[in-house]
């Protein structure tokens, strides 16, 4: 099984390593939900290869990708949803309309 580590943290007297990174629950599960979804065109991405569309938070109201929370995105030459594990990497969607999208503010609770 592989680790990893937080680099912005110092490193543990214990250990002489960096602390595991700590993914909260939510977004968890909200990674597990997209990449659950069967899709050629859905996958792992460098952050170098999207453009952030709007950088709106949004929320997937139809199709294979329901419930999904991510921020509007631009790769391959079409409109997807990114959902980013900090330090992990990010996952993006295949091609998601403007119709299926609802735009979150940042303050709005969301239902996971």
């Amino acid at each position: 099984m592989k680790y990893y580590t937080d680099k912005t943290k110092p490193l543990e007297n214990a250990t002489g390593l960096n602390p595991p990174i700590v993914i909260p629950d939510n977004e968890m599960l909200n990674f597990i939900k997209a990449t659950s979804v069967p899709s050629a065109h859905s996958g792992m991405i460098s952050k170098d290869r999207i453009r952030y569309k709007s950088g709106d938070l949004v929320q997937i109201t139809q199709g294979d990708f329901k419930g999904i929370i991510g921020k509007v995105v631009r790769a391959a030459g079409q409109q997807r949803v990114a959902i980013e594990l900090e330090g992990i990497g990010i996952f993006i969607t295949a091609y998601i309309p403007n119709d299926f999208l609802k735009v979150l503010e940042r303050c709005e609770t969301v239902v996971w």
